[in-house]
């Protein structure tokens, strides 16, 4: 892999400085900007994000995402989104991260649980912000804030990079499905709750040799 051990180093230092530092989202937005202009150098990563941009979904795997580092601190991720295959509205509890769209573009439509009708699996959400972004732009998750978020592919796949910190444990998120899939997203609607993972994720076909691989869905 092109990727020299100076520039991992480089990455993995400048990642855990900025969890050490308790960087406010704004800052931490920055950041993965830098390490993605650092992630670029490596010929190996450009072709990983080429495989983000044509994954095809199926019934085994609705979403590109692969770990590129992690420890107990953080989570960096690659995901792809295909517009087919959009990811549900789905919580990040006590997590706060930062994802930069590098292809196509994105909508995200934010939420709050506005009343639990039925503890733990019956809510009323309400939708705080509907916006598209574009490559460049950057999508944050706060602990207690625009924690709840649903992403859609407006191309056939956008890509984006993915910070978490820390990293999420997959058996405490929870998904969210309307119970009237044709009611419009803006309405209190009431929603399914489900407290798993309900998508795989896809094994790279040619691992990398000096990032880690993995596979947890981070976005």
């Amino acid at each position: 892999m092109n990727l020299s051990s100076e520039v991992l180093f480089r990455i993995n230092e400048s990642l855990h400085n900025a969890v050490d530092q308790q960087l406010d989202i704004y800052s931490l937005a920055a950041h993965i900007k830098k390490v993605y202009a650092d992630l670029q150098q490596s010929r190996d990563f450009r072709e990983l994000i080429e495989a983000a941009r044509r994954f095809t979904p199926d019934k085994q795997n609705s979403v590109f995402s692969e770990t590129l580092l992690e420890d107990h601190q953080c989570r960096l991720s690659l995901i792809g989104i295909n517009r087919f295959a959009p990811i549900p509205v789905h919580d990040h509890p006590h997590i706060t991260g930062v994802s930069l769209i590098i292809h196509g573009r994105v909508q995200v439509r934010n939420y709050r649980i506005q009343e639990i009708v039925r503890e733990p699996s019956l809510v009323k959400l309400e939708c705080l912000a509907d916006e598209i972004l574009g490559a460049g732009s950057t999508i944050a998750i706060e602990n207690g804030a625009n924690n709840l978020h649903g992403l859609q592919s407006m191309n056939l796949n956008a890509v984006c990079l993915a910070l978490q910190t820390p990293p999420l444990a997959a058996d405490r998120q929870a998904w969210y499905f309307p119970t009237h899939p044709l009611a419009s997203h803006h309405q209190h609607s009431t929603w399914n709750r489900i407290i798993k993972s309900p998508r795989k994720t896809n094994p790279l076909p040619k691992p990398l040799t000096t990032l880690e691989p993995g596979g947890t869905l981070s976005c």
